[in-house]
C-alpha cells in the first residue's frame, strides 16, 4: 500500500514526464495536471493536520448521512478513502453552517442521492436569501468501473 506522500511524488513525476515529452496545443492541459497535484498536496496536508479531529467527527453534524456505510467508515477510520469522505462531509457542513449564519438562519435544502454504479452525494442549495440569491455546496463520493470511452480519453 502506497503512502499518500508517495502518490503525490509519483503524480508530480508523471506530470513532469508528460510536460517534458508532449507538446500541448494549449496550456489548459498542463494547468489541469498541475491543479490535480496541488489538490492532492492540499488534501494530504489537511488530513494530516486534522487526523485526531476527523476520528471524532460526529455524523449528526453533517448535512446528510455518510455516502459510504457508516459502520465501514468507523471500522476503516485510518483508510485514506474514509478520511477523505469524512473530511469532505465536514467541510461541506462547515461551509453550509457558515452561510446559514450569514443569511440569518435561513436553511439549506438538502438532497441526498445515490449512484447506481456506486457511491452518491449530497446537494445543498440555499435560495432567495438576503445576502445570496442562490448558493450551492455539493459533494460527490463515487466509485465503480470507468466506461471504455472514459478510459480511452484518459489515455489520449
Amino acid at each position: 500500500m502506497w503512502k499518500p506522500w508517495q502518490l503525490v511524488l509519483v503524480t508530480a513525476k508523471k506530470v513532469t514526464v508528460v510536460a517534458a515529452t508532449r507538446t500541448f496545443q494549449s496550456r489548459r492541459t498542463l494547468k489541469l495536471l498541475a491543479a490535480g497535484v496541488a489538490t492532492s498536496v492540499v488534501t494530504w496536508n489537511y488530513v494530516q493536520e486534522h487526523k485526531a479531529e476527523m476520528a471524532k467527527i460526529k455524523v449528526s453534524n453533517f448535512m446528510g448521512e455518510t455516502v459510504t456505510d457508516q459502520d465501514w467508515l468507523e471500522k476503516n477510520i485510518n483508510d485514506m478513502k474514509s478520511r477523505m469522505e469524512l473530511m469532505i462531509l465536514k467541510v461541506q457542513a462547515d461551509v453550509c453552517h457558515a452561510l446559514e449564519e450569514v443569511e440569518g438562519g435561513k436553511k439549506f435544502q438538502v438532497d441526498q442521492w445515490k449512484r447506481p454504479q456506486g457511491g452518491g452525494g449530497i446537494t445543498c442549495v440555499l435560495q432567495d436569501g438576503e445576502v445570496f440569491e442562490k448558493a450551492g455546496v455539493n459533494i460527490s463520493v463515487v466509485h465503480g468501473e470507468l466506461p471504455p470511452a472514459a478510459v480511452q480519453q484518459m489515455r489520449a
